[in-house]
């Protein structure tokens, strides 16, 4: 969204030039085309910064949407550098193949952050599940998982076809691909014990009554206000100033969660699932 700003904000002289430089150009990549790079390290440009540009407020929205619903579960799962890494391993894919299925096209030309959204989108339904190969042998991803291949690759790809849409399918394609693969090879190795497992918080539903456990313990001990309960952490807001939270409340916590049938210890959660979080909210 910012470099859209930016380059709307551009004058239009250097709009071109960004253009040129950085779009998705396949005739750009022939050694002996009209329009070949002048030297070959222009080459990795437009293979990443074409995903910074975009159509218009339409295509820069969607695809910041999409991105910011996807992107969640993976960066919990993965961390940020990891994250990244899985991102732009699915632009490059999707880069890749659009450049390999218009190699001849001297008029195919592709903008837009459309490939990283869609390996984001695979990477957010293989992080609902331990691992990958569950994720894919689970029909509860798989169905989901199919439909947005089926809406991003097959129907947009059959609409640019028909000229309704200038949608880069294949770059979708490359992108699904490209971030499952990444995903998989990234992915933190799943933690033994009975630590709650990402399988048992679809869409997020960690046991409510644990939530509604947490809170009742802070009312007591009259805390402030500002405590929550979010994908399993107790997190205070305003950097715990707001909500402080020491060991003795949370053998509190704890022991208050054994009486209850979800027997899965918060410690033992935090310990094996979001390690960081947890000791950003209960050591800090």
């Amino acid at each position: 969204m910012a470099a859209y700003l930016a380059f709307l904000a551009a004058p239009a002289s250097t709009q071109e030039f960004v253009d040129y430089t950085f779009a998705l150009i396949p005739q750009r990549f022939h050694a002996d085309g009209q329009y070949h790079f002048d030297q070959w390290w222009e080459a990795p440009g437009p293979l990443f910064g074409h995903s910074f540009l975009h159509l218009g407020w339409w295509h820069v929205g969607g695809n910041v949407l999409f991105l910011f619903g996807a992107s969640r579960w993976p960066s919990l799962r993965l961390g940020a550098w990891r994250y990244l890494v899985v991102y732009f391993a699915a632009v490059l894919a999707g880069a890749v193949l659009y450049l390999a299925l218009n190699w001849n096209d001297p008029n195919a030309s592709a903008v837009g952050a459309s490939g990283g959204v869609c390996g984001m989108l695979t990477a957010f339904f293989f992080s609902t599940r331990r691992t990958w190969r569950e994720a894919l042998a689970d029909p509860q991803v798989r169905g989901p998982l199919g439909g947005l291949f089926l809406v991003n690759v097959v129907l947009m790809g059959a609409a640019s076809a028909a000229g309704f849409f200038p949608i880069a399918w294949e770059a979708h394609l490359g992108g699904f691909i490209g971030g499952g693969v990444a995903y998989a090879l990234l992915q933190p190795r799943p933690p033994e014990g009975d630590g709650l497992e990402p399988a048992q918080f679809e869409a997020f539903a960690v046991d409510l009554q644990r939530a509604k456990t947490c809170a009742a313990v802070a009312a007591d001990r009259k805390y402030r206000k500002g405590a929550r309960f979010f994908g399993g952490a107790l997190v205070a807001q305003n950097a715990l100033d707001a909500f402080s939270v020491d060991l003795v409340d949370v053998k509190a916590i704890n022991a208050e969660i054994e009486r209850k049938p979800a027997r899965h210890a918060l410690d033992a959660f935090l310990r094996r699932r979001w390690r960081r979080t947890g000791e950003r909210a209960f050591h800090r």
